[in-house]
């Protein structure tokens, strides 16, 4: 084999991929290796051999990866360095944590739990604005002034710098309030809190409607000073609850709780006037006031003595804590029969829980002539007053009083603790006073009336007078009238009515429930002299009312109803005033009047009323009554006065012309009841009784029946008969209201007739002999309903002839 030069090799050169072989001589024999093999030993030499030359550091073998861009190099020569930080940076452990804040109670709450910042209240606003949406979309509400868009929802003491603590003076926050929803058009709010009012009284504008809620109170602090009815002084002003402006129209107030001076009983409060109930006789020394009960300390008095009785009691102490009446009890001072009974009022004028301003105020405080007509001119009427749902108590006068206003309403109010009134109006167009709850109205002013008249009313429509100067035709101080008073309960009107009127024009008491008052229903006159105005009731209608008298009243009642005017004469006569079927229980006056009186009426009627343990009498018509109808009673026991009279309808004067219809009398006591009493007629007047009242029990005969002018107990036909007798037998050939006829003997005949007398000797039997003889007849009564007749001849000898008679009587 030729040798052949490897540059000589036939062929193009190739590029080595390393894994090619090539022939090794180590010196001892051929070996095959790759070409990688056989070069990576010396290039490994040379490299570290050259690398070593060039001095580089471990860096040169890594990766560009291992190592910080020159950005972040840059940064970490002003990174802080792990010593800088604290030990909890390195350790994790929170209890290397220092200096930790305080933390409040929203940290241990979850974000859940709280708005956040989109929903909080946005910032601005001025003094009066308010919040109002500003879209449909959630949470969008933005500041705006009242009124412009955001009519119904109002505004609130606090809005205009009130504190409601019940201590601060809130007056003129208040009438800030009720100025700018005057002007707004938007409603007021009593809001929780306490208002106290100092100063004077907050003023309810025109166009205003006020609403109350649960938690917020407004109370007056402050008491008047001066009673002007002794004295023409108006002292330091009127002190109410709320204010409305004479003249003022459109004013609604709606669920407010008002409290006066004399606070609210439930947080207990001092002791008010002990009034003397009977002041006894025998006393040589003041007896000792022994005050108990009511869950009060501290109250102390002293008996006043007027001759040798007790004319008043001076509380020396109210004392405190008191949360309901106490009991008086008068020991010693040597006599006996003295009583009274304890309050938590001090009655003051000018204190009122709602007082609506007319005449009333010109007439008693604007007027520098008094009691004579006010010099400026009388104010035009409010209209449109409507108080509902309020809670008014502790005030001196009255809960609401209502001068002069046409269109009013008292509707759903609760009203107790007051001096003088519950509701009272004067000169109001329709009222309407509804459903309200009235207690614990005293001790009235106890100089105005004989005791005990106090002048206290549950609810009383009435009209200005007693002025001097007077206003005889009622035109600058008309009555009350064309209204309706329904459904109210009123309790504990002590000393004085508990509903009624004074000169009043249609108005319509229903339904209402009465307890413990002197008068239940009073409907009376509104006037005492011509120059005044005598103002007579006039079409005043009850029905379905109750008036009772329980245990627990301290004093002897009166009348359940008491209708009445001034005198008999055409002007001045009650006129078309209708009683219906209410019910009374326990009134009557010892010595005087009945449970129901009636005097000095025309036109009216009494009718289906229901009476119940009266005193003395349970229906007396006393002075002139003309006209007038009794009927459909029911009358049950009636107690015998001190005087002994017990009668269930007594006719007490002679100018009285009634139609006493029928209805039930029972008396299941022991005083026998005489069921009708009549007093002599005068010419032209009379009674007429009707027949069919059902008697039962101990009632006894009519007193003095020969007055009536007719009717049952006159001497009316009650029955005839034609008898025949022959043979020994007595028949009835023609006959009416007799049962049977028996000859007893010769010449004695027995008549019984169907329906009794009232008893033996209430009738008379004329009889006449039949036929031509010389016969006479005469009666001999054995019973209510049992007769005898005799027929003789003119020797005296009993004969058995025929005979007609006549029955009269009652």
């Amino acid at each position: 084999m030729a040798t052949i030069p490897i540059r000589d090799v036939p062929g193009s050169p190739v590029q080595p991929s390393g894994s090619e072989l090539i022939l090794i001589d180590n010196g001892i024999a051929m070996q095959k290796a790759t070409i990688n093999d056989a070069v990576t030993p010396k290039a490994t030499e040379i490299a570290d051999a050259k690398i070593a030359a060039l001095n580089l550091g471990t860096a040169a073998q890594a990766d560009t990866s291992d190592f910080a861009t020159a950005a972040q190099g840059a940064l970490a020569d002003t990174a802080v360095q792990l010593g800088d930080l604290a030990a909890v940076a390195t350790s994790g452990n929170y209890n290397d944590l220092s200096n930790l804040p305080t933390l409040g109670t929203a940290a241990a709450e979850d974000v859940s739990a709280f708005a956040p910042a989109t929903k909080g209240i946005p910032d601005g606003g001025a003094t009066g604005q308010v919040l109002a949406k500003a879209s449909n979309a959630n949470n969008d509400v933005n500041w705006v002034t009242a009124g412009s868009g955001i009519s119904n929802i109002g505004v609130d003491p606090y809005m205009f710098g009130a504190i409601g603590d019940g201590v601060a003076d809130d007056l003129v926050p208040l009438n800030d309030m009720f100025a700018y929803a005057a002007a707004s058009g938007v409603p007021a709010w009593i809001t929780a809190g306490t208002f106290a009012c100092i100063a004077g009284s907050p003023v309810v504008p025109s166009n205003v409607t006020v609403y109350g809620i649960a938690g917020g109170t407004i109370v007056q602090k402050t008491l008047p000073n001066t009673n002007p009815l002794s004295n023409s002084d108006p002292g330091n002003g009127e002190f109410s609850g709320l204010h409305i402006n004479r003249e003022s129209h459109d004013v609604t107030i709606d669920g407010v709780r008002l409290r006066g001076p004399y606070g609210d009983i439930t947080e207990g409060v001092g002791l008010g006037r002990i009034v003397v109930s009977n002041g006894g006789s025998g006393y040589t020394s003041a007896p000792t006031v022994v005050i108990t009960g009511g869950g009060g300390v501290g109250a102390t008095a002293t008996a006043n003595l007027t001759g040798n009785a007790v004319t008043s009691i001076t509380v020396t102490n109210p004392g405190s804590g008191y949360t309901s009446r106490s009991t008086i009890v008068l020991t010693g001072g040597g006599g006996t029969g003295a009583t009274a009974y304890a309050t938590t009022i001090e009655t003051r004028y000018r204190s009122i829980g709602i007082a609506i301003s007319g005449r009333y105020d010109q007439y008693f405080y604007e007027n520098p002539n008094y009691p004579g007509n006010p010099n400026a001119p009388l104010a035009a009427p409010c209209r449109n007053i409507f108080i509902r749902n309020c809670d008014i108590e502790g005030f001196g006068q009255s809960g609401i009083l209502a001068d002069h206003i046409v269109n009013f309403e008292a509707i759903n109010n609760h009203i107790r603790r007051c001096g003088r009134d519950g509701i009272r109006t004067y000169g109001v167009v329709n009222p309407r006073i509804f459903g309200n709850d009235i207690d614990e109205i005293a001790p009235g002013f106890l100089g105005e009336g004989t005791y005990p008249n106090n002048n206290v009313y549950g609810i009383e429509l009435t009209r200005i007078y007693h002025s001097t100067a007077g206003d005889g035709t009622l035109t600058d101080y008309p009555p009350s009238r064309d209204g309706i008073v329904i459904g109210n309960t009123i309790k504990n009107c002590w000393s004085w009515k508990s509903i009624g009127v004074h000169g009043s024009v249609n108005i319509g008491f229903y339904q209402n429930r009465c307890r413990d008052s002197y008068i239940g229903l009073g409907i009376d006159k509104g006037g005492f002299d011509l120059a005044d105005g005598y103002a007579p009731p006039v079409d005043i209608k009850e029905d379905g009312n109750t008036f009772e008298i329980t245990s627990a009243f301290p004093l002897t009642p009166r009348t359940g109803i008491f209708l009445t005017a001034h005198d008999g004469t055409a002007n001045n006569i009650g006129r078309g005033n209708c009683l219906g079927s209410s019910t009374t229980i326990g009134y009557g006056r010892d010595g005087a009047e009945g449970a129901i009186y009636i005097g000095n009426q025309r036109d009216g009627k009494c009718i289906g009323p229901t009476l119940r343990n009266s005193l003395r009498a349970a229906i007396v018509l006393r002075e002139t009554v003309d006209d007038f109808t009794v009927d459909n009673y029911t009358i049950e026991d009636v107690r015998q006065s001190t005087l002994g009279m017990c009668v269930a309808i007594s006719v007490e004067s002679s100018t009285v012309r009634a139609n006493i219809g029928t209805g039930t009398i029972t008396q299941s006591l022991a005083a026998v009841l005489t069921p009708y009493n009549f007093a002599n007629a005068a010419s032209g007047y009379g009674c007429h009784l009707e027949t069919g009242t059902i008697f039962d029990g101990n009632v006894g005969l009519p007193s003095n029946a020969g007055a009536l002018d007719g009717g049952t107990y006159v001497l009316a036909p009650r029955a005839w008969a034609n008898v025949n007798v022959s043979g020994g037998v007595a028949s009835l050939s023609s006959f009416k209201g007799v049962a049977s006829v028996a000859r007893q003997a010769q010449g004695v005949v027995r008549v019984v007739l169907e329906r009794a007398m009232s008893v033996v000797n209430t009738y008379v039997v004329v009889a006449v002999p039949k036929g031509s003889g010389p016969y006479q007849a005469t009666f001999n009564a054995i019973d209510s309903s049992t007769f005898d007749i005799y027929v003789k001849d003119n020797a005296g000898a009993n004969q058995d002839i025929g005979f007609v008679c006549l029955v009269t009587g009652y």
